[in-house]
């Protein structure tokens, strides 16, 4: 399977989330509907941060002494989350 041909599925959602501050940021939307933008993306931030991030700390954490393949993967992909995100 070649990796390249695949989005990874959190990278995916920054980056659907990263629209929705953009939508938080668009001085034609309605102020409203700008604050309401901003509120979503700060729940999707939170959450994600609970939830997948969490799980992939957590996966990083079984698979270290078993599995070391495995957790590197996963670490990877949370080197890939923290870069996205500091962007």
């Amino acid at each position: 399977m070649d990796n390249n041909l695949y989005i990874n599925r959190e990278i995916s959602w920054l980056q659907f989330n990263n629209r929705v501050l953009q939508e938080a940021g668009d001085d034609n939307n309605p102020l409203q509907e700008r604050i309401n933008f901003l509120g979503i993306f700060s729940n999707n931030q939170d959450e994600f941060f609970r939830v997948r991030v969490g799980t992939l700390n957590r996966l990083v954490t079984l698979n270290e002494k078993e599995y070391p393949k495995k957790a590197t993967y996963y670490r990877n992909i949370l080197n890939e989350v923290y870069d996205t995100v500091r962007k």
